[in-house]
């Protein structure tokens, strides 16, 4: 037997052309022109004419050789498919619907199929990569403004990190999961969408639309966080390089205690602003952000342990003494404790128009400093925004307090700092950049001297100056409290 539209042999028992597509008669109807069960009531005015093999070689991938006696663009791969699946078929794996997906939809024209698949999946993956560029986008804001130096990561770090990669892996499952589905069910939907027709359209405008549409709403996306970011990642960077007239706005918030802070507006004023130009260039000192709570205070409550304790730049005054000196000082202790027992508890006090707000972290023994932040006075900090200070501009600040008319002896940690020598000629260089919480942290005061931490191991060495001044001794105890090694030093620069 053979198709009468393309002169295939076939075997009996076909319905459909594996070849054309055309509807299989049997050879007794076979002596009057029939048109194709598939083609629509009144596609053709004419009679079919019967072509030779030879002319059917011109079906190849959808394009026909004129002359062939359809005259129609015929794909040899849905004429046998739509055969196979009108016999009853389910219809093969569409290896193009599965690599080409959303594009080889628009170019078969099955948009119905395209809204309710690839599309949804597209907006939630721009709606991912918005996120992520904006999480993205803002830490390198963050790294611009503060001299490539984080802060220390916070949970709403963790969480935000956390929420990214889930939201990533649901979106690549999707997208492979739709894949999957589309190369699977991909023949059998087209059938019916093409009524059996194997005469497939090729839609490449739509193909050309769609993967410009995509790359352009990309391109808008990256643009316009660009823009939005842009500006206060180079105004943030700016006010870190010079003092005075820049306008110190806020960038990028770092720890607010209700995590509400926003950004955008200058959140100081002139005497910040002065204080700040004052100490610019001083560095960060760990002795103006940590301190130690003395045995008289170590047993009060969570306010009293902090007003009585001393940050290791003096060891006369007190913060209760040391804020005295500050207008319309207020102490706040509704803080929520970390699981190890930590308390926290804040100092705020008025410098010119610009309210200042200080928060330690405190222990039995030891505080030290975890945020510091600026409003300017009549502003909601949680709505209207604020400024976070960072190491440089805290000890800046907290140094103001102390004043330059009100000089005082210096304290223990101070008098330690210098040059050191052993009886073996070692040295080592005890400075600012020392306890700079990198390796060594200071702690608190210990038997008469400065306990100083090791950082991750805890161990710590005690440094106890005698009485001249001029002579050091380093004590080191491991995690247990268990005295390892003593050493003596002396002041002075290796020969």
């Amino acid at each position: 037997m053979e198709c009468r539209y393309c002169g295939q042999r076939l075997k009996d028992g076909y319905e459909y052309c594996p070849n054309c597509g055309g509807r299989v008669e049997p050879p007794e109807q076979q002596a009057r022109p029939v048109q194709p069960a598939y083609a629509p009531q009144g596609a053709y005015s004419a009679p079919v004419q019967r072509y030779s093999p030879q002319e059917a070689e011109g079906c190849v991938y959808g394009m026909l050789q004129p002359g062939a006696g359809l005259g129609r663009v015929v794909s040899p791969y849905y004429a046998r498919e739509f055969a196979d699946i009108a016999a009853g078929g389910r219809g093969r794996f569409n290896a193009a619907a599965f690599f080409l997906g959303p594009f080889h939809q628009l170019y078969r024209g099955c948009y119905k199929r395209f809204a309710r698949t690839y599309l949804p999946y597209w907006l939630a993956l721009l709606a991912v990569l918005g996120v992520s560029l904006s999480f993205f986008g803002k830490l390198c804001v963050e790294l611009a403004g503060y001299g490539g130096r984080a802060a220390e990561p916070t949970q709403a770090f963790f969480v935000w990190i956390a929420a990214i990669l889930l939201l990533s892996l649901g979106v690549s499952v999707w997208g492979i999961a739709l894949s999957i589905y589309n190369g699977v069910t991909f023949n059998r939907r087209y059938f019916e969408q093409q009524h059996g027709d194997p005469a497939v359209p090729a839609h490449t405008g739509a193909v050309v639309g769609g993967a410009a549409a995509w790359v352009g709403v990309y391109i808008i996306a990256v643009v316009a966080l660009v823009a939005a970011l842009l500006p206060a990642a180079m105004q943030d960077a700016q006010q870190h390089q010079a003092p005075g007239t820049l306008p110190y706005a806020q960038s990028v918030p770092q720890a607010l205690p209700d995590d509400n802070a926003t950004y955008g507006t200058e959140h100081y004023g002139a005497a910040v602003s002065d204080a700040l130009e004052a100490h610019w260039g001083e560095g960060s000192d760990q002795a103006l952000l940590n301190g130690y709570i003395p045995a008289q205070a170590a047993g009060g409550t969570l306010e009293e342990r902090l007003r009585g304790s001393h940050l290791f730049y003096s060891d006369a005054r007190t913060l209760d003494e040391l804020f005295a000196a500050a207008e319309d000082v207020q102490w706040y202790t509704d803080y929520e404790p970390d699981a190890d027992g930590t308390e926290y508890a804040d100092a705020s006090w008025i410098m010119g128009d610009t309210v200042l707000v200080c928060v330690f972290a405190v222990s039995d023994t030891y505080t030290w400093v975890v945020d510091f932040y600026s409003y300017l006075n009549g502003e909601d900090p949680t709505a209207d925004g604020c400024y976070t200070f960072w190491d440089e501009e805290r000890s800046a600040l907290l140094l103001e307090l102390y004043g330059e008319n009100a000089p005082e002896e210096p304290s223990l940690a101070r008098q330690m700092r210098g040059a050191w020598v052993d009886g073996a000629g070692g040295a080592v260089l005890l400075d600012e950049s020392f306890f700079d919480g990198t390796d060594y942290t200071l702690g608190t005061m210990m038997d008469g001297g400065v306990q100083c931490w090791v950082q991750d191991d805890g161990s710590y060495i005690v440094f106890v100056l005698d009485e001249t001044g001029n002579a050091l001794t380093a004590r080191w105890y491991d995690g247990s409290g268990t005295l390892r090694a003593e050493q003596s030093f002396t002041r002075g620069t290796p020969g």
